[in-house]
């Protein structure tokens, strides 16, 4: 489930807006003439790119120091659900590796992981943000939305098809620095709610902190997406009602071929993912959420030997 931001974050950002030409990355805006100067060697220094809770696009600018000690930042934000970006310049100060706004009333601290990325949250742990550095002069270059997708989309070519059409399956990859193979961590999304709204299967699940995380310890990261979800070919077909504008089905003669075809399709994704040179033949960790979750379950029960352990998020389904 996407998480929204709480009116608390768009406040800070309207009365802040300064009368200066801006230009757009994407859908998030920067004022022009963005100047990288001397940061005293802080490793916040330069312009950081990735998202809010995965979904919202944000960029943060560290330009440099002042001559009071404290680093000039630009805090950029792209649409939400109340509509278009904003920006804005503030005031920012180290204290025991984290950057931390001097006004009070703004509560993003970030740090910079052991990937190399820098790591948000908003205002305690309510909203994560992950961004990797990169190249101004690029962005401006091709301001597109590609900037902010931090996993490497793909498609994995499988041995199933559907009317007689192959099927690939979009996927998400999230590499840890080095040369690899790496274990593999399969996370997988869940449902859509009731499944009653057929946009919502277009969504492409990831979760940039949770891959951060495990990229971090040395696992290579997927997200599959099944057949009909984020792009992937075939029928999105889990368990639905006869009337598939009814929704999703609680009748088990329904339901369970669903949960069968969900586990085909992650199987499916795992051999794909098993072929790959960035990935070891170990043990692979398991995960996903509610319905993936379950998902994420059934895969580890159909095949023992090969699972180094299971994580499960609010698993239902």
């Amino acid at each position: 489930m996407r998480l929204f931001f709480a009116l608390s974050i768009l406040l800070p950002l309207a009365g802040q807006i300064r009368a200066e030409d801006t230009i757009v990355i994407g859908d998030a805006p920067l004022p022009a003439g963005i100047a990288i100067g001397d940061a005293g060697h802080s490793p916040f220094a330069g312009v950081w790119v990735g998202r809010w809770d995965s979904w919202r696009s944000h960029i943060l600018v560290v330009e440099g120091l002042d001559d009071d000690g404290l680093l000039d930042v630009i805090y950029s934000v792209g649409r939400d659900q109340q509509g278009g970006g904003n920006w804005f310049r503030a005031k920012a100060r180290q204290e025991n590796g984290t950057l931390v706004f001097a006004d009070d009333d703004f509560a993003a601290r970030y740090v910079v992981s052991d990937t190399g990325r820098l790591r948000g949250i908003y205002p305690t742990e309510d909203h994560f943000a992950v961004l990797e550095r990169q190249e101004l002069s690029a962005m401006l270059a091709a301001p597109t939305d590609d900037w902010f997708q931090l996993g490497r989309r793909e498609f994995l070519v499988t041995d199933m098809t559907e009317d007689g059409k192959p099927i690939e399956l979009a996927v998400a990859m999230y590499l840890p620095d080095g040369d690899g193979p790496f274990p593999l961590a399969l996370v997988h999304h869940g449902s859509t709610g009731s499944g009653t709204n057929p946009r919502d299967f277009e969504w492409f699940f990831t979760h940039d902190w949770f891959a951060d995380l495990l990229n971090a310890h040395g696992w290579v990261v997927a997200f599959p997406q099944r057949r009909g979800r984020g792009g992937s070919d075939g029928l999105y077909d889990e368990g639905f009602s006869e009337d598939r504008s009814q929704g999703y089905s609680t009748e088990a003669r329904l339901s369970l071929p669903g949960a069968t075809r969900a586990l085909i399709d992650a199987n499916a994704a795992l051999a794909a993912l098993r072929k790959r040179p960035e990935v070891s033949d170990g043990a692979v960790l398991f995960s996903g959420v509610s319905r993936g979750g379950v998902v994420a379950l059934m895969q580890a029960g159909d095949q023992p030997e090969d699972t180094a352990g299971v994580i499960n998020f609010v698993g239902g389904g």
